[in-house]
């Protein structure tokens, strides 16, 4: 039979051993306060084990893609022309909330210092959230259809959400043959200078694509 435990032997009891294990509920409450689980003032009885994982809060939520151009091709803007890219994820549809590009070598119309015929008669090709929308890389001359990276340059894509289990689909024009370009899928937008990260699924590209569209199937 259970003997009733004053409010001074309470402490003790609890630091010589779990009181859910050595003292029935029914006396605890006597004590103090209970809530729905039988816990004092609020707290649950159950209990965190010594191999209970933590929660992985890592988002690998930006899509990184670094032209991989063997030559410039001569044609207006240096580098491959991204005129999209979306993410679908569990039946859902999303394209990026912001971009940001380090742009490569070459020439790239619109900035301060392109010149030439090419580029007086070609749209711009320098804002980098022409990669947010969707596109469809057929209106050569939408002057928000496409953004150049130079050869070499660097395209980071924010999708604001966890990108693994998704299917990134990266449109670029794909019509010049001589340009490349790797995609990798990172925790952060600066992730990929050094072309190898840890911050990065993989730590190395997941796409290596010669022009033209591509889908990845991100791992989980």
């Amino acid at each position: 039979m259970w003997s009733k435990i004053g409010p001074g032997s309470l402490g003790l009891a609890m630091v010589m051993g779990s009181v859910s294990c050595e003292v029935p509920v029914a006396t605890l409450c006597e004590a103090g306060p209970c809530d729905d689980w039988g816990g004092l003032d609020g707290g649950s009885t159950r209990r965190m084990t010594a191999d209970a994982e933590p929660e992985d809060l890592t988002q690998y939520r930006w899509v990184i893609v670094v032209d991989n151009s063997v030559e410039d091709g001569m044609m207006g803007s240096a580098g491959v022309d991204i005129c999209g890219a979306v993410a679908q994820c569990e039946g859902a549809t999303a394209t990026g909330s912001e971009a940001t590009i380090i742009f490569g070598e070459g020439m790239v119309c619109g900035q301060p210092d392109a010149f030439g015929e090419i580029c007086a008669t070609t749209p711009e090709r320098n804002n980098p959230r022409t990669a947010t929308e969707e596109g469809n890389c057929r209106d050569r001359e939408d002057e928000s259809g496409y953004v150049s990276l130079g050869l070499e340059g660097i395209l980071s894509i924010d999708f604001n959400q966890d990108l693994r289990g998704c299917t990134v689909i990266v449109r670029e024009d794909g019509n010049a043959g001589t340009e490349a370009y790797k995609v990798y899928v990172c925790t952060n937008g600066d992730a990929v200078p050094a072309r190898e990260s840890t911050e990065c699924i993989g730590g190395t590209y997941l796409a290596d694509q010669a022009g033209g569209e591509v889908q990845i199937s991100v791992p989980r």
